[in-house]
Order: structure tokens, then C-alpha cells, then sequence
């Protein structure tokens, strides 16, 4: 995914976890007051956290994907070194080169 993407993905994402955690505790939007704001700016480095984990992850898995395709490329390369001929065909090319 682009980066881009991603940027507009995680606000939205986040929003939709805060909101599904504040649900399951019956917090209400009058109870959002009563957070310090030391308790804020942990929310705030937690999700600082997570977003560099999720970066790191989606890092991890394109190298990842990079070096797959390296291996399957240099199968592919071994799978099309010649194979031994048959006598037909080496009797055939020796003809063609006459």
C-alpha cells in the first residue's frame, strides 16, 4: 500500500478502535472530559507506538514479498537449464547444422 493510503487509513481506524474500546467499557462522550491530560498524551504515544509497529510490519512483509519473488525468479532460471537430450535429438541437430 502507499504510504498515502496508509495515512488516510490509520486516523480512520483509529477513531473506529477508540470508539469500539470506549463502547465495550460504557464510556460516554460526557465521561471524555474527565481524561487528564497526562492520560491523553499516553492515548497519544501508544498510538505513536502502534502506528511505527504497523509500519514496521508492512515494511517487513514487502521485503518479504521482495525476497519471494527473488527465490521464484532464480527457480524459474533453474527450471530452464537444458536437460539432457535424447540420441533423436541430438542426431537431429547435428543434421540441421549440415
Amino acid at each position: 500500500m502507499d504510504e498515502k493510503k496508509l495515512e488516510l487509513i490509520s486516523p480512520e481506524m483509529a477513531k473506529l478502535m477508540v470508539k469500539q474500546i470506549f463502547n465495550k467499557h460504557n464510556i460516554k462522550k460526557e465521561d471524555f472530559s474527565k481524561i487528564s491530560k497526562e492520560e491523553k498524551e499516553r492515548l497519544k504515544e501508544l498510538a505513536q507506538n502502534f502506528k511505527s509497529e504497523v509500519d514496521a510490519l508492512l515494511k517487513n512483509e514487502t521485503n518479504q514479498k521482495s525476497e519471494d519473488k527473488v527465490k521464484k525468479e532464480k527457480l524459474k532460471h533453474k527450471d530452464e537449464t537444458p536437460k539432457k537430450m535424447s540420441l533423436k535429438d541430438k542426431i537431429r541437430q547435428k543434421r540441421r547444422r549440415k
